[in-house]
């Protein structure tokens, strides 16, 4: 008890009283689940690279949202099976983060820090991941293609490209292969027909801005063709 004296009569006030006083502290120190993501893997143009986040829960029990902020605007962020997850106390769950590049897309050398957040009843908290994306499209020539089309998925199709992209043709087949170009496309020229790509090898150009159909000198029309546009 705490004696205090007022117009000469003396108060009788709990010290509990007074030592509450003016305090707002809620104790809550933290959102009772955390975040860790793994290293995504370096990239190039036209590509997904995909992580993943694990989710572990301290206290929290309910549902955990995520959102992604930092990529450039033509980048694609996507969470598996669903930004929204359930948790229960002491448990963990991982989602994947699908982060899609298309081939005319902002290219991030350096890395470009993408900022995870989560968000439940109990609070919320973060973790980054730096993504990289070279600034290069990689055209594969698909395995077996001596015998058929050459480009896979991208046979007949339009590729569209930033001025100044490294193009690279991969050779994955066991034939040898010649990029045949026009002259649409500054910078990309028609390989020399004396060295062939062989398996693994790669032919490779900075594109200006033009518009190119591309094909397969050495086996001509079997081999399809490409449109690529470089804007």
């Amino acid at each position: 008890m705490i004696l205090k004296r007022f117009l000469g009569a003396t108060l009788v006030v709990p010290a509990a009283l007074l030592s509450g006083c003016g305090s707002n502290s809620t104790g809550v120190t933290g959102p009772g689940f955390s975040l860790s993501v793994t290293t995504p893997p370096a990239t190039t143009l036209g590509t997904t690279a995909n992580f993943t986040v694990d989710i572990r829960s301290s206290s929290h029990s309910g549902t955990v949202t995520l959102t992604a902020a930092g990529a450039p605007s033509d980048w694609t962020v996507a969470f598996t099976p669903s930004a929204t997850v359930s948790l229960v106390g002491g448990a963990s769950t991982v989602v994947t983060v699908q982060v899609t590049i298309p081939s005319n897309g902002t290219a991030a050398p350096s890395g470009r820090a993408l900022t995870l957040q989560g968000s439940g009843s109990s609070g919320s908290t973060s973790a980054s991941a730096s993504v990289t994306v070279a600034n290069e499209f990689v055209m594969p020539i698909v395995a077996g293609a001596g015998s058929g089309p050459h480009w896979g998925a991208h046979g007949g199709a339009v590729v569209v490209l930033r001025a100044g992209t490294l193009l690279r043709f991969l050779n994955n087949d066991a034939a040898g292969h010649i990029i045949h170009a026009g002259s649409g496309i500054p910078g990309l020229q028609h390989q020399s027909s004396v060295s062939p790509l062989a398996l693994g090898q790669s032919y490779t150009a900075t594109v200006g801005l033009g518009t190119d159909d591309i094909s397969c000198h050495a086996h001509e029309a079997g081999s399809g063709q490409v449109t690529f546009v470089v804007r």
